[in-house]
Formats: C-alpha cells, structure tokens, sequence
C-alpha cells in the first residue's frame, strides 16, 4: 500500500500526537550521512524530505549533507564539513552485512550513541513491504535523530516498536513530535544556529514489534 492510495483515507490512532512548535525561531541541524548499503538516490533523497518535513513540524530545520562513503575521496568530505554554528549529527546507513558485527536483536531497525545514529537498510526494507520504502526510512531517520537532539521513547514519531499503527500512521503523514518533545529538542540546539549543548544519551533503538 502507497501514500497515494490512502490520499483519500483518515485515520486516527492512539500512538499519533500531532502538534505545531511555536514559530519565533528556527533551530538548525547539519546531519551528515553515510550509506553503506547503497540505497537508490531517489529513495534516500525523498527520505531526507520525510524526516525534514517531520522536524519543520518542530521549528527544527535540517540540513543534509550526503557524504557517501568513505572510498569516495577527499573532494566528498570536504562538502560534507557541517555548517558553522549548527548542531552537528550523524546517521550511518549499514547493509545486514554491516549490522552483524555489531550483534543488534533482529527486530530492530536501528539505534542511536551520542552523535551518531545508525539505520539498518535491509531491515527497514522489508518493514516497508507493502508501503512507500521512502516514507518508512525517513521516519526511523527522524526517530534515531531525535535521539540526538535528547529525546527518550514516547508515543508519537518517538516510540519505541515500530507498529503497524505506526506504519500506517507514517504513511498517511500523522505522525508528530509531541510538545513535551518539541520542547526538549529546542533545548539542545539553539536557535539560528547559536551554540550547540552537549547530549550525552545512553544507546536507544527502534525495533519491529
């Protein structure tokens, strides 16, 4: 099932918070990122969108780099250098092959350290088995990166098991930052890209239920 099919369907769930941060000012993240797994450009570009357009939701504006891999060169990198004055993140796409060394539970589909986040392509692939596989990655791409920006597991883009309520909810565009979340992201990164604060998380996770 595809975003333009359910065009016309409304739904409500439990798990989706809508919510619109206030609007004074804008707090910005450079994400650099890195695929390993080879995703097609189309799908990772449209998965930026996704993950931006859940974030601008929050006043929070993201600013992707594609850094590719790190064979590509010098010349990549230095376009891949974060913006000055905004708070800098990192997400690491991997292939089944790149997860096994780091001996994950089978049903997740990625996890956050501080500063980076690492998304498991394969696995979100076949999560998206009957929907849009761009809509699904640019989701567990916000989840982890919310992370990041100091937030724990919740209702919302921040649960915790990936549902099919949440999948439904993801594909029809109803899934949120809560204020509480909104809140304490904006509390981490600063606004117009003033100085960045330090989050020191524990390892977090999202996994199929």
């Amino acid at each position: 099932m595809c975003r333009s099919s359910l065009q016309f369907v409304t739904l409500f769930f439990g798990v989706v918070c809508c919510c619109t941060a206030g609007r004074s000012d804008t707090a910005k993240v450079a994400v650099r990122i890195y695929d390993y797994a080879g995703v097609p450009r189309q799908i990772l570009l449209k998965a930026e969108e996704e993950s931006s357009r859940i974030f601008e939701t929050a006043n929070v504006s993201l600013a992707w780099a594609n850094c590719g891999v790190f064979k590509k060169g010098e010349e990549t990198f230095a376009s891949c250098q974060p913006a000055p004055g905004a708070f800098r993140a990192t997400v690491k796409i991997l292939p089944e092959s790149g997860v096994r060394g780091l001996h994950r539970p089978m049903k997740e589909l990625g996890f956050t350290i501080p500063g980076t986040s690492f998304v498991f392509f394969d696995r979100v692939h076949q999560a998206s088995a009957f929907l849009d596989i761009f809509v699904v990655l640019g989701h567990v791409m916000a989840h982890e990166l919310g992370h990041q920006l100091g937030l724990h597991h919740s209702p919302g883009v921040m649960s915790a098991s990936l549902s099919h309520d949440w999948l439904l909810s993801a594909e029809l565009e109803m899934l949120r930052f809560t204020p509480a979340q909104v809140r304490e992201m904006q509390s981490h990164v600063q606004p117009f890209g003033g100085s960045m604060l330090s989050v020191a998380r524990p390892r977090m996770s999202l996994a199929v239920r």
